[in-house]
C-alpha cells in the first residue's frame, strides 16, 4: 500500500490540485473496451430525459468551500504512516478552497476510490479491520489467507500502471474548470463523463442514471442544500469510478474463476464488490 500512495502522490491528485481549476477540459478518458458513442445507443431525447431526472430540482448557483466533512473522516482512513498523514491532510486542507466544494467533492471521492482500489490490489484486507472501513469484510476475507488474492496479485502491476497513467490522468483533464463550478456545472460535467467519454455501454448508463434517480429522491429527497450536493457528487463519482475499475480488473482477469469461497459459495467477484460498495458515499 506505500508503494503505491507513493505513485498516486506524484502523479494523480499533486496534478488535481494545481491544474483542477486552470483549463477547460478537452481530452477524453481513455477505456481499454471502446464501445460506440453513447448518443448512438441512446435516443437524444432519452439521454436528456435522464439528464433531467437526475438534475431535477438540485441545481445551485453559489459556489461554497465548505468541506464535506463525510468525505475528510473517509479519506483519513487511509491514513497507515506519519507520511500518509502528511499527505492527505494536505489534500483536504487546500482542495476545498483551491476548488469549491463541489469540484472538491469529486476529487475528494476519486482519490478515496483511488486509494481503496490500490488497497484490494495490493491485497491489504488489514486496512478494512484496523482502519474501520469495513471490519466484517476484512476479517472475512482474511479467512482465507493467500488463495484469495490468486487472481489479484500478478495483475497489481498492471492495473495500478493503469490507473496512474492513463485513467486517473483522463479524469483529471475531464474534471477541470477555469473556475470554481457550481453544483450543477460539476455534476453535468459528471453525467457527460459516463454517457460519453468512460464507454459505458447502454446498460450501464441506464444503471448509472437509475441510481442517481434513486439517490436523489429516496435517500436525498430531493434536498439541494450544500451538504446535499456535496453528497450526490461524490456518488455520482463513486458510480463512474465503480463501473470502469470493474470493467477493467474484468478485462485483466481479476475476477478470472479460480475457486469458490464459503458464505453462499461466493467467488471473488461477490467480495470485490463488497470491498468496493464499502466506501459508497451516504445521504445525512
Amino acid at each position: 500500500m506505500v508503494a503505491i500512495n507513493k505513485i498516486a502522490r506524484a502523479g494523480i491528485l499533486g496534478g488535481l490540485l494545481m491544474g483542477a481549476v486552470t483549463l477547460n477540459a478537452t481530452n477524453p478518458i481513455t477505456t481499454l473496451n471502446k464501445t460506440p458513442n453513447q448518443t448512438e445507443v441512446v435516443s437524444k431525447e432519452g439521454a436528456a430525459a435522464l439528464r433531467a431526472a437526475s438534475l431535477q430540482g438540485v441545481q445551485q448557483t453559489t459556489v461554497s468551500t465548505v468541506h464535506n466533512q463525510k468525505l475528510d473522516k473517509a479519506l483519513r482512513k487511509y491514513i497507515e504512516s506519519n507520511d500518509d498523514r502528511e499527505y492527505i491532510d494536505g489534500i483536504i486542507n487546500n482542495i476545498y478552497k483551491d476548488n469549491g466544494t463541489y469540484l472538491a467533492s469529486a476529487l475528494m471521492q476519486h482519490e478515496i476510490n483511488l486509494q481503496h482500489l490500490c488497497s484490494f490490489m495490493s491485497g491489504n484486507t488489514d486496512i478494512l479491520i484496523k482502519n474501520n472501513i469495513n471490519p466484517e469484510l476484512g476479517r472475512t476475507i482474511k479467512g482465507f489467507g493467500s488463495a484469495f488474492y490468486k487472481t489479484v496479485t500478478p495483475r497489481e502491476e498492471k492495473v495500478v500502471n493503469w490507473l496512474m497513467n492513463s485513467y486517473s490522468p483522463s479524469l483529471s483533464s475531464d474534471l477541470q474548470f477555469n473556475h470554481k463550478p457550481t453544483a450543477e456545472e460539476v455534476a453535468t460535467r459528471l453525467d457527460n463523463i459516463a454517457k460519453t467519454k468512460a464507454g459505458f455501454t447502454r446498460d450501464e448508463l441506464i444503471e448509472y442514471y437509475a441510481l442517481n434517480d434513486e439517490f436523489i429522491y429516496k435517500k436525498l429527497k430531493k434536498r439541494n442544500d450544500t451538504q446535499a450536493m456535496s453528497d450526490l457528487i461524490a456518488y455520482k463519482m463513486f458510480l463512474i469510478d465503480k463501473i470502469v475499475f470493474e470493467k477493467e480488473l474484468d478485462r485483466l482477469g481479476v475476477f478470472k474463476a479460480v475457486g469458490r469461497f464459503e458464505k453462499g459459495d461466493y467467488t471473488i467477484f461477490h467480495y470485490y464488490d463488497k470491498w468496493i460498495n464499502s466506501i459508497e458515499p451516504k445521504a445525512n
